[in-house]
């Protein structure tokens, strides 16, 4: 599975790598009060999926602590106690 992974991986960096070599033209970005921006296309795309990416985790944090608030409150009335986090994954021993 491990292989596949990282074959599918660097199969993605290949197509980043082409992608960022074809659009290396430079563009001009023009903002606010007249100022202007230059440059290349593969940069700002990737400015753009970036921001983009931190705008939604940002949209859900407020969902996730309140989830979590939820379930630390209905373990509570359950009386279990809060999970531990040890140093070391659990995993099932195999046969």
């Amino acid at each position: 599975m491990r292989i596949i992974v990282w074959t599918l991986r660097a199969a993605l960096l290949i197509v980043f790598i082409g992608f960022c070599i074809k659009n290396d033209e430079l563009v001009t970005v023009h903002a606010w009060l007249g100022s202007a921006w230059q440059l290349p296309m593969s940069v700002l795309i990737f400015l753009l999926l970036a921001s983009g990416v931190a705008v939604g985790v940002i949209a859900m944090l407020p969902t996730l602590i309140g989830l979590r608030r939820e379930t630390s409150r209905l373990r509570k009335l359950r009386g279990e106690p809060a999970p531990q986090k040890s140093a070391r994954p659990q995993y099932p021993e195999s046969v």
